[in-house]
């Protein structure tokens, strides 16, 4: 399968609320797509805007674990080894102790998350698009206290369904869940992914609890099949591959501001930018990032 040039357009917010027109020249392709909001979690544990020594080693050491997981997926499934493993030592992160405050801006917003639809008849669910996996995972109805607070995902009600009679383990850089993988149909943006593999999750760690500021239920990976631990398709590689895209590109504006953030699938958002201050560059070599969480 082969993919254009994909563009996953970030803009952060510095105004309330996008230009009301077009930029000169710039023809809007939002006709043939659809917004999706997108809410935001506050950042609890840097509120107060102290500068903490113990945030920063324990940020270290979900870098390191996100990258190890990424490579070790992609040696698996294409058989060579990443071409950044010989600059990523796998060792541990030892932590410091500091007593020295800092003072930072922080900009209280590191996750944001929408709907999708998944199943027949579609039942909605909230989720983290993450750029760094590749990978749907839900909570199941088999899932039990780890799952509390969040909608569950019930293969038996939907008449798409399809067990592989696969179990799975995802490790992400903060959390980790299990389960067995199912096919079902997705909805996301006006599009449909027919047959998308999703993760029907039975446990999930204390890191994607609702309690633990987790609140979407799952987390959906679109970056590309060579990091998928179900060594499937991902969900906007689905999309892509059934042609019902204008263009094969999807696009973020994340924002601090309530009920200001969006995802496009299929195109970008043209009221939010000038197209001539971009600089695109092809895609000629995947160096995958690694899995978020």
């Amino acid at each position: 399968m082969k993919f254009t040039t994909i563009c996953a357009l970030l803009v952060a917010a510095v105004v309330r609320s996008p230009t009301p027109n077009p930029p000169p020249n710039v023809p809007s392709n939002m006709r043939h797509t659809q917004r999706i909001p997108l809410n935001s979690r506050s950042n609890a544990a840097n509120s107060s805007k102290v500068f903490d020594p113990m945030t920063v080693w324990q940020q270290l050491d979900f870098v390191h674990r996100k990258y190890s997981a990424t490579m070790v997926a992609y040696q698996r499934n294409t058989g060579s080894p990443h071409p950044l493993s010989s600059r990523f030592h796998i060792c541990s992160v030892a932590k410091r102790n500091g007593n020295v405050p800092l003072a930072l801006v922080n900009y209280d917003a590191d996750l944001w998350y929408g709907e999708i639809g998944v199943g027949t008849p579609p039942k909605t669910f909230t989720v983290v698009f993450d750029t760094g996996s590749s990978d749907l995972f839900l909570p199941s109805t088999q899932c039990e206290v780890t799952c509390d607070g969040h909608t569950r995902y019930d293969p038996a009600a939907s008449s798409s369904a399809q067990d592989s009679g696969q179990p799975f383990m995802l490790m992400y850089g903060a959390g980790e869940t299990a389960g067995e993988e199912y096919v079902d149909d997705v909805f996301v943006g006006g599009y449909e992914a027919k047959d998308q593999t999703v993760g029907a999750a039975w446990l999930y760690s204390p890191e994607f609890s609702k309690n633990r500021s987790f609140p979407p239920d799952s987390l959906s990976g679109l970056a590309f099949p060579e990091i998928s631990e179900f060594e499937g398709t991902p969900l906007f590689q689905t999309l892509n591959d059934s042609s019902e895209l204008p263009q094969s590109v999807f696009g973020f504006k994340l924002s601090t501001t309530p009920g200001d953030s969006e995802m496009v699938i299929g195109g970008t958002n043209t009221y939010l930018y000038h197209s001539d201050t971009l600089t695109y560059v092809p895609v000629t070599e995947r160096l995958l990032a690694g899995r978020g969480g």
